[in-house]
Order: C-alpha cells, then sequence, then structure tokens
C-alpha cells in the first residue's frame, strides 16, 4: 500500500513543535519513524501533518546530575545499547535496548518513539519500571512527571493529551555497588524479533534484599510489576528456594493472551522459566554489574 501524501516540518525548536502541533490537525511527531512511517504505509494511521523533532537538540543526549540520569526522548536506542554509563550503573535498559530489533532498527529508532508507541512487548518499558523512570511530559499546561507505572493505559495507549509530547526519561540513580538489574527476553524466531515474553529484574544488597522490582512485558495489555513476588523477595537470601517460589509469583500474576505467535500457556510457561533465570543470574554475580540482555 503507498503512504499517502502528508505535510511535513522540521521545528527549530520544542516551542516551534508545539505550536505546529497545535496548529495541524492530524498531525504527528516524528523522532525515529520506524514505527511512525509502518503505521502509515499500512493505513493503520492517517497524518495530514508530520513533525520532525528528532534532531532536536533538547530532546536529545543522556546527561546525570547528583539526583538522576537524564535521557532525552529523541535518544537513538543504539546510543542507549553503547553508552558505558548504562551498560554500568542501568544494565537492564542497555540489555533492552541492546535486543531492540535489528542494528538498522535501532540506529533509528528513539527511546521516546519505544514508550510511546506503548506496545505490550515493548523491549524498553520493563527496564524502565524496575528503575523507577519518570517521564518528563510538555505541553500547553506546563510539565509534568508520570511515573513509568502510571504512563500506560493499554495495548497502544498512554496518558498523554493532545499537544503533549514526551521530553526525557528521568532515572534515579542507583548504586554500581549495591543494585543489580537485568533484562531477559524469549523471543519464537530469532534474538531480533518481537518479545514473546520480556523480564526485567532490580535487587539492591542481594545478601538479603532490602530492595526490588519486577516487570513483566508482552503477558498483558501494559507492562506491569509484579508486587507480590518483590514482596515475598525482601529480607530474604536469594537460595533456590526463595527464587523458585519468587518465579511462581510471576508465572500467576502474568494475564497473556493467544495470539498468532504462542499460547497464553506457553508465556506463563516462560515467565516462570525467566524469572527464575534472572533471579539466579544476579545472585550469582559479583559487583552487581551485568552486560546486555539474555535470551
Amino acid at each position: 500500500m503507498a503512504m499517502k501524501a502528508f505535510d511535513y516540518f522540521k521545528p527549530k525548536d520544542i516551542s516551534e513543535a508545539m505550536a505546529l502541533k497545535a496548529d495541524k490537525k492530524e498531525s504527528f511527531f516524528l523522532a525515529g519513524g520506524t514505527d511512525l512511517f509502518v503505521k502509515m504505509k499500512n493505513g493503520a494511521l492517517t497524518a495530514q501533518t508530520v513533525i520532525d523533532i528528532g534532531e532536536l537538540d533538547s530532546l536529545g543526549g543522556i546527561h546525570e546530575d547528583e539526583r538522576e540520569m537524564i535521557i532525552g526522548a529523541a535518544c537513538k536506542v543504539s546510543e542507549i545499547e553503547k553508552s558505558d554509563h548504562i551498560r554500568g550503573k542501568y544494565a537492564a535498559l542497555a540489555g533492552a535496548a541492546h535486543s531492540l530489533g535489528s542494528l538498522q532498527v535501532r540506529n533509528l529508532a528513539t527511546i521516546g518513539g519505544n514508550i510511546c508507541n506503548a506496545s505490550p512487548s515493548a523491549d524498553l518499558l520493563p527496564a524502565l519500571l524496575v528503575l523507577n523512570a519518570k517521564m518528563e511530559i510538555i505541553g500547553p499546561r506546563g510539565i509534568r512527571l508520570v511515573p513509568a507505572e502510571e504512563f500506560f493505559v493499554g495495548p497502544g495507549a498512554t496518558i498523554l493529551e493532545r499537544g503533549e509530547l514526551l521530553k526525557s526519561i528521568r532515572i534515579p540513580l542507583l548504586s554500581r555497588e549495591k543494585a543489580a538489574t537485568v533484562y531477559l527476553k524469549h523471543t519464537l524466531k530469532r534474538s531480533m524479533d518481537i518479545a514473546a515474553v520480556g523480564v526485567a529484574i532490580l535487587v539492591e544488597d542481594k545478601e538479603v534484599v532490602n530492595n526490588c522490582r519486577i516487570a513483566l512485558g508482552a503477558v498483558g495489555p501494559t507492562p506491569f510489576r509484579v508486587y507480590e513476588a518483590e514482596k515475598h523477595l525482601l529480607d530474604k537470601k536469594l537460595n533456590g528456594e526463595v527464587i523458585a517460589q519468587a518465579a511462581l509469583l510471576c508465572k500467576e500474576a502474568c494475564k497473556p493472551i493467544d495470539d498468532v505467535r504462542t499460547t497464553a500457556a506457553y508465556r506463563k510457561t516462560i515467565v516462570e522459566v525467566l524469572a527464575k533465570r534472572g533471579l539466579e543470574k544476579i545472585a550469582g554475580e559479583q559487583g552487581g554489574r551485568l552486560d546486555g540482555a539474555s535470551h
């Protein structure tokens, strides 16, 4: 199917981008285009106007201050994947980025696009949940910060209101010595395939766990935290029995569906396997550093 004609604008700053968005009907922001253009070409989305924000300096880069790491919404997924800083402190996010599509896709796709597309199987979303990320949103009424777990309201749906734009992702600083994170993904065909199951885990002070977060992707309408499993792990040492029970709680918490790729029952089984594998990997790590994603 041929893509329908549209008007294209490349604003010089966020103010101009927001003004265009308010003025133009059926308008969409463009950062990487890996999702937007596919939807336009197959007729799933009709855009009269495309506003290219992919090269705005204020939406790019990876920065850190004394409290948090700030990732611009237009930051390429490949930048996140390759960042030594993110690989060292936020390995689940680096691993999730590495597992997203092909190298060509990662060089085009942006973290903001992956988030705002809000696919239940998006790789970055579980990692952002366990890292306690907040979304910085700019709009006609100013700026607001929204926790990642409140940002997604359904498949392909977020809390973004008309005229709003995701500006950055803000992640609290983690101690490299005390915190370990990992992202694990199961695919049915090849490593660059869409996740059939995604599991992200964060554990602090693994000798006796004092903080942990577990998030699942592709097994519900939105990515979500597994609070019962997290509660189970608190104040315990990561031994075989404790890990097995946490993995079972993850399996019980997920609500997958049957689709063209696999069955709900298969996904539930894989959730338990990956949760167990991820916790075992964290328990066996020294120094809290994990590099890359596991499949």
